[in-house]
């Protein structure tokens, strides 16, 4: 779980940017994320109409919008926690963590609801075969 990014002074830096371990890390798991989203939406919205219309279909690929925007929030989160070189005002700060916590809950909700849909499924298979 991300902690909250440093609020305080608005302050841009550029000779003081510092790439730090933490810094690389979530930057590179956050782009390799968002890039497997885009190529999950892109394989689902190539489906025919038939089959993409399906319920589970879907559903990953609203899964797949919200933890691209996740990760995305998340690149944001680890600039300014893990650099120098971005400090968030106070509002700032309240405004990114609101739209982390609005998109972590949404894509929560959705697996949720995945997993329930995967499972009254083998619940009806059992019970008709």
């Amino acid at each position: 779980v991300l902690a909250f990014p440093p609020c305080g002074m608005v302050s841009l830096r550029w000779g003081h940017f510092k790439w730090t371990p933490g810094l690389v890390a979530v930057l590179l798991c956050s782009a390799l994320s968002a890039v497997l989203c885009i190529v999950v939406a892109c394989n689902i919205r190539k489906l025919k109409q038939s089959v993409r219309g399906r319920l589970f279909p879907r559903q990953i690929f609203h899964l797949t919008l919200v933890d691209f925007f996740l990760s995305v929030v998340v690149a944001v989160y680890g600039v300014a926690q893990f650099s120098h070189f971005v400090r968030l005002s106070k509002d700032e700060c309240s405004a990114l963590t609101f739209v982390y916590s609005v998109f972590r809950c949404w894509s929560h909700i959705l697996q949720v609801h995945v997993a329930l849909g995967i499972v009254f499924a083998w619940l009806r298979w059992r019970r008709l075969s």
